[in-house]
């Protein structure tokens, strides 16, 4: 299509950014924390119902294709015990590999010995547990609470931080350097972190040269996205008093909305996203912290701020239905799509596709 004019550009962004993301890929919604919170398993995980204690909260039995592990869930590691591999710790596809098993899905092959539950139903029964050994036993003030306690235990896993170089050419959400006047690029001045005003909900921002982001208004608070490992960036904080996302991690996660459309905090519904989705491996970063997002074309998994950073293709459509505004965004894998260091997040609107390359093109036709 052709493409559209600055005001109808600006009118497209305003509505993308306010609408609220839907997507297709509400992968296993019954899952939800909700969902394992209230069913009763039928398998129980053990617990020290006097101290309120998990049992093998540091290692556990495990098996796989009959080779048998100890299991290291803070580490999420295992110490395979075949008898030729000795102490060396390793990551569980690996050890999958090792065993000779030919499923080629750690989460369904490598069971728990003593119960003989594949090893993800484990991690999330567990988590159920912890949650609810964590609150008191009245149910109207602990439910919340203790969806709160499981993201919590979820996310107590150690995480090896990935170290970003924020350039203050580009903006952290969209990764777009162009700028225009209703909607500039501007600057943290304690972080140096570079965001569209439109994109961080910073709109009424005059003072370019003072001003600074949400999570540096307190910088002696260390602040951590909890969706992903990739610190900095451009973060804000959730309804949950110590959690806060990257507006491109709550964007690429279908449960997440911002409460204030102008100011894009606090996020919400972090509790509501699958908990089947924090025991999953990142393909870029190789670890399993926060959730996912997943190819539109494929199961592979990634870290959303991961797959932008590493210039995975991610695309935000937009359309009209019934008169409304329905945005929905989509991410391809390394396989689908080419990576390209360059990459932005491209709009395809009702007035056709928003990229670097369609502005260009634009600027040259505008120039004869």
């Amino acid at each position: 299509g052709c493409m559209p004019n600055v005001t109808k550009f600006r009118e497209t962004i305003s509505r993308i950014l306010k609408a609220p993301i839907i997507t297709a890929l509400h992968v296993e919604a019954s899952l939800t924390l909700s969902y394992l919170i209230q069913k009763k398993s039928k398998t129980k995980v053990r617990s020290n119902r006097n101290s309120g204690q998990l049992v093998l909260s540091t290692k556990v039995n495990v098996l796989c294709n009959g080779v048998q592990g100890i299991y290291f869930p803070s580490l999420h590691l295992v110490v395979c015990k075949c008898g030729f591999c000795g102490t060396e710790k390793q990551a569980l596809s690996e050890w999958e590999r090792h065993t000779g098993s030919k499923l080629r899905n750690w989460k369904t092959s490598i069971t728990v010995k003593d119960s003989r539950l594949p090893l993800e139903q484990w991690m999330l029964q567990v988590a159920e547990v912890h949650a609810n050994a964590l609150v008191s036993v009245k149910p109207k003030k602990t439910f919340f609470k203790r969806k709160e306690a499981e993201v919590a235990y979820l996310l107590e896993r150690e995480v090896r931080t990935c170290l970003c170089k924020w350039t203050t050419e580009r903006c952290a959400v969209c990764r777009w350097v162009e700028d225009w006047d209703y909607n500039k690029i501007i600057i943290c001045n304690r972080c140096q972190i570079a965001v569209h005003q439109e994109c961080y909900g910073v709109l009424n921002v005059r003072d370019f040269t003072s001003w600074v982001c949400k999570a540096c208004e307190t910088p002696k608070i260390k602040r951590e996205c909890c969706l992903c490992p990739v610190k900095g960036g451009a973060l804000k904080p959730t309804d949950i008093d110590t959690l806060w996302v990257h507006v491109t991690c709550a964007w690429f996660r279908p449960e997440v909305s911002f409460a204030s459309d102008e100011k894009m905090e606090p996020a919400l519904g972090i509790l509501s996203i699958p908990s089947n989705s924090f025991v999953k491996i990142c393909v870029i970063c190789k670890q399993i912290h926060g959730s996912y997002t997943q190819c539109c074309k494929c199961s592979t998994y990634f870290h959303a701020m991961c797959a932008s950073r590493a210039g995975y293709r991610m695309e935000l459509h937009c359309s009209k239905k019934n008169g409304k505004t329905i945005t929905k965004m989509v991410s391809y894998c390394a396989y689908h799509r080419a990576p390209n260091p360059d990459n932005v997040l491209i709009l395809q609107t009702p007035f056709g596709v928003i990229s670097t390359k369609s502005l260009l093109q634009k600027k040259k036709l505008d120039q004869y």
